[in-house]
């Protein structure tokens, strides 16, 4: 009798620790490196979820060049990104984006908050 107690009671609190666990939130998070394919005059995804601090790789498949201009951070600017070539930069806040050479593509980095 005594040792299903003691079972009992070591199994009662394996799970509270491993519940406890589940709760815990990461004291540090690491970035990331997301992809943006530009291609048929189109960046895609056109909206693509991030994290501060992730590293946005833009890859031009297309046949002729782009770049990367901010709207909403007119900081951000990329070189001309030849066909076959690709830019890429840390991401710090939400961002809507152009081709500077071809004003109708657009298109949105989100943080995650």
């Amino acid at each position: 009798m005594k040792s299903s107690f003691t079972l009992g009671l070591a199994l009662l609190m394996a799970m509270q620790a491993m519940m406890s666990c589940q709760d815990a939130k990461p004291t540090e998070s690491t970035s990331a490196t997301d992809t943006v394919i530009i291609s048929g005059m189109q960046f895609s995804p056109a909206l693509l979820w991030a994290n501060r601090g992730d590293t946005i790789v833009w890859i031009n498949k297309d046949i002729v060049s782009h770049d990367v201009t901010g709207i909403t951070n007119t900081e951000l600017r990329s070189d001309t990104i030849a066909p076959g070539s690709s830019w890429k930069t840390t991401i710090g806040a939400t961002m809507e984006y152009t081709c500077s050479i071809h004003p109708t593509m657009k298109a949105k980095v989100q943080i995650r908050e």
